[in-house]
């Protein structure tokens, strides 16, 4: 008899697919969006390119862009991450909830006290709320498809 945590084939590739798309596409939103963070800056340096549009930031919609998309895409990545890494762990459901949360609000807390750059910004960690919600969604639904499957 099959465990149920166990994935197919198929349903690991998605999960690998829900972990690497949204970096890169938050990677190169960031890169061409935000050429003005040090991350960005760093890139340009050893690259020696620029490739850069440059956006009104008084816009609402392109700063709420801006500011939270990627923390969203991020978190959303590291949900799949830690499912994947912690499938068979009988507290998985604990830790691909509560570990991106805490990594996120551990970050705004060292950009406040500035051990890191960055702006702390509470909101982060809401629209890193999203992003795990949205990932333990889906993965709540692939996991009840696979309950049916068995």
């Amino acid at each position: 008899m099959r465990n149920s945590n166990r994935c197919s084939k198929k349903s690991q590739n998605k999960i690998i697919l829900s972990i690497v798309i949204p970096l890169i596409l938050g990677g190169l939103l960031y890169y061409i969006f935000c050429p003005d963070v040090d991350f960005v800056i760093f890139i340009d340096r050893i690259s020696n390119t620029r490739f850069h549009f440059y956006i009104n930031k008084n816009n609402k919609v392109i700063a709420f862009f801006r500011n939270y998309f990627f923390d969203v895409l991020w978190a959303y990545s590291l949900s799949f991450a830690m499912y994947l890494c912690c499938k068979e762990l009988k507290y998985r459901s604990f830790i691909i909830c509560f570990l991106p949360l805490i990594l996120g609000a551990s970050l705004e807390i060292l950009q406040k006290v500035k051990i890191i750059n960055g702006t702390s910004d509470i909101l982060d960690v809401v629209a890193e709320l999203f992003g795990v919600i949205a990932a333990n969604s889906i993965i709540y639904k692939m996991e009840a498809k696979n309950e049916e499957k068995n």
